[in-house]
């Protein structure tokens, strides 16, 4: 992360930062260029180094932030959530209500053309894939929620929780 993303952000933030009035950006013009360029320059830098920044960055974080954002503004809230450990039996329910909603959407869009087997190895296989990447999400917002620490240290356990099931649904992903 420090050795080849951090470098080609900056650099890349402040050759095309000086070339749009901040005005432009801020009213979404440059905008979207902007991160494109962004997007483009990641990819080509991190291509070198074999890492696929789409199913990581866009993919896995969007999944695994749609999952942890069900758990925290429902279950989360209530008196039920009385102990770590429902931390990682609620983030597993959703991370299969995930993926059994993917599954679905994808044997929907195969238009009946799916081999039965096919169809149901993909399924097992990517139900099991999204309850265990829950897990790491879970086990860090049980953690949180009744740890001592100060506030910002349990956004760093969730933020760390967060990462790590973002890295493992992006590996999933790319194989």
């Amino acid at each position: 992360l420090h050795k080849i993303l951090i470098p080609a952000l900056r650099g890349l933030s402040r050759i095309e930062g000086s070339r749009y009035p901040a005005a432009n950006y801020i009213a979404g013009e440059s905008r979207t260029i902007f991160q494109e360029s962004i997007h483009k320059a990641l990819e080509a830098k991190c291509g070198e180094q074999g890492i696929l920044v789409h199913s990581v960055l866009v993919i896995g974080l969007a999944q695994e932030l749609a999952k942890y954002l069900v758990v925290r503004y429902t279950i989360y809230l209530s008196p039920e959530f009385d102990e770590p450990m429902e931390g990682i039996i609620y983030m597993t329910a959703a991370g299969i209500g995930f993926a059994t909603a993917e599954n679905a959407r994808t044997l929907q869009g195969q238009g009946g053309s799916v081999f039965l087997t096919a169809g149901a190895a993909n399924a097992v296989v990517t139900t099991l894939a999204h309850a265990c990447f829950a897990v790491v999400l879970g086990l860090a917002i049980g953690w949180a929620k009744f740890s001592s620490r100060t506030g910002w240290r349990r956004s760093l356990l969730l933020l760390a929780g967060l990462l790590g099931a973002v890295a493992l649904n992006g590996q999933f992903a790319v194989s």
